[in-house]
């Protein structure tokens, strides 16, 4: 994804070496394939042009496989709406946040979560519909309470 977040969930992997493999030396961490993805067509409040978000992530997602990625995370939650046509554009693993989060909540065995999240991610129910099918329920924000979220996401 974008830099931000791309920056982010590589200083996260970091510090999970760190901490979990006790990495410290630079040959103690994996080999990692970054491609940072600013997207055309989507914004604060999420996609605002679907197939044009679509292509650019799976054009993506292709140049990883053929960097030597032996799989894919994707550093943001709502293109996530995308995951199934990434997955048919690669033959490796993609990995899904909401996939993964919704297994770390039902093994923690959270019945109620609070949900902050883009404009688009609220309006496909994203994480709701994943929740719901494990018996989770997902508390969201009012349509007005939305519109604050990236006021928020800026602080």
């Amino acid at each position: 994804m974008g830099p931000a977040a791309s920056a982010k969930m590589y200083t996260d992997m970091v510090v999970l070496a760190q901490k979990k493999f006790h990495a410290l030396q630079d040959t103690d961490y994996p080999p990692i394939l970054l491609y940072s993805l600013p997207l055309v067509g989507f914004d604060e409040t999420g996609v605002t042009m679907a197939d044009t978000v679509k292509k650019q992530l799976c054009d993506g997602a292709r140049i990883l496989e053929k960097g030597g990625s032996d799989f894919i995370v994707i550093a943001c939650n709502t293109v996530h709406i995308f995951i199934d046509d990434i997955r048919k554009a690669v033959n490796i693993p993609v990995l899904s946040m909401v996939e993964e989060t919704t297994k770390n909540i039902v093994q923690l065995g959270i019945k109620t979560v609070g949900l902050l999240s883009s404009q688009t991610t609220r309006d496909l129910d994203l994480y709701q519909k994943a929740f719901q099918a494990v018996g989770i329920v997902s508390l969201q924000t009012t349509i007005n309470e939305q519109q604050q979220v990236p006021e928020l996401l800026r602080t």
